[in-house]
């Protein structure tokens, strides 16, 4: 896994100040990869471009060397997998700063962005990781996009990874939003 880290970074720049940067599951494996063995293995690896001139260099890079090109709509982002080396980098245009991005993370340990080699994650992420201790990122309400089922889906992803809903909060959340 970290192979495909390491190539990204080679072909891509990534910044944490002016994108585009790394966001989403691979970094929750690859913090929680410092702790412990992780029972599950990311999919993807997430590339958040600030512009659509940020996403146009990814796409001219990565293109390329896929095998498989996936586009797909997701609450309104238009998202692109490339497969590369049976693995999937998926890139999408997000116009926000990275501290703006990691408050968009519907749970803490989500919350957590990397230009490859540095880190910025929020307040509770690091010990919601390595506890594995799943809750709502208190810093937005994430969920005001999604529906009931997406917010099952994604609360079932991580339960299934081993995480502890504490309390069943966010359980009670998803039950008072299908009502």
């Amino acid at each position: 896994m970290l192979d495909h880290l390491t190539m990204l970074t080679n072909l891509i720049k990534l910044d944490l100040k002016n994108g585009p940067f790394l966001t989403g599951s691979y970094l929750t494996w690859l913090v929680e990869s410092r702790y412990n063995i992780p029972p599950w293995t990311p999919n993807d690896m997430d590339v958040c471009c600030r512009s659509i001139e940020q996403f146009n260099h990814v796409q001219q890079i990565l293109e390329p060397l896929a095998t498989n090109i996936r586009v797909s709509n997701w609450l309104g982002t238009s998202s692109t997998y490339w497969t590369i080396n049976d693995f999937q980098f998926q890139a999408f245009v997000h116009s926000v700063t990275v501290n703006e991005r990691l408050s968009w993370a519907d749970f803490t340990v989500t919350a957590i962005a990397s230009d490859g080699a540095n880190f910025l994650m929020q307040d509770d992420t690091l010990e919601d990781i390595k506890n594995k201790i799943l809750r709502i990122n208190i810093d937005t309400n994430p969920w005001k996009h999604r529906d009931a089922n997406s917010q099952l889906e994604r609360y079932t992803k991580y339960i299934n990874r081993g995480y502890r809903d504490v309390d069943n909060l966010i359980m009670e959340r998803i039950n008072e939003s299908s009502s």
